[in-house]
């Protein structure tokens, strides 16, 4: 899915990916020397995955001081320490200055932060003009019960689904235009009701732009 800013001059995409969807990136404009933030970076594989497959220069912000702890000392192991760096940081709170990145990605986990338009928002700050945004997440084909809604938050921490037109509400409420998206792969939906049967959502790929 393609998605071009009103007012800021930026775009965003959504683009189709299969099971892993940082192979699909480089339609995010990812290349050597490109500034990107990872949303939620975890223990930064797909990090160093963009540093090493395409050379970009990858801050990730990670919640978890352990896993930021992790990160660090995986990214030395394999010498990526000049192009990745994964800091301790909230994205509703992103730590980093205004209009300074190229690119914003994240991978299957704005389910878990609590206000997704505030993230989406923080994503906007932070991009340049010619910035683009790419990440895939969980979204709701059919409203989901009150036991889903606790189920789903017990066993997985997903704070909520919403449909794909909702989401595309808050991208646009973001300063975004939504120009295209795709779904996942029929592997990775297997993969998601098999770790949790209760979930009801399927999982997309989007990808933005700031021209």
């Amino acid at each position: 899915m393609t998605l071009r800013l009103k007012n800021r001059f930026r775009t965003t995409r959504i683009t189709t990916a299969d099971w892993m969807p940082m192979v699909r990136l480089p339609s995010a404009g990812i290349g050597k020397g490109t500034r990107v933030v990872d949303f939620c970076a975890g223990l930064g594989g797909p990090a160093r995955y963009l540093a090493c497959r395409y050379g970009a220069d990858v801050t990730g912000i990670e919640l978890t001081p352990a896993r930021v702890k992790g990160a660090e000392e995986l990214t030395r192991l394999v010498g990526l320490q000049q192009n990745v760096r994964i800091i301790e940081g909230n994205v509703l709170r992103v730590p980093l200055p205004d209009a300074s990145f190229d690119v914003v990605v994240s991978q299957e986990a704005l389910l878990h932060v609590l206000d997704k338009q505030r993230t989406l928002h923080e994503a906007f700050r932070i991009l340049k003009p010619q910035g683009r945004i790419a990440f895939t997440d969980w979204v709701a084909h059919r409203p989901l019960s009150d036991a889903d809604r606790k189920l789903m938050w017990q066993g997985m921490a997903v704070t909520d689904l919403y449909s794909l037109q909702a989401y595309g509400e808050l991208i646009r409420a973001a300063g975004f235009t939504v120009c295209s998206y795709g779904g996942l792969g029929c592997h990775s939906q297997a993969a998601a009701r098999h770790v949790y049967e209760a979930s009801r959502g399927g999982a997309r790929s989007q990808h933005a732009c700031r021209s």
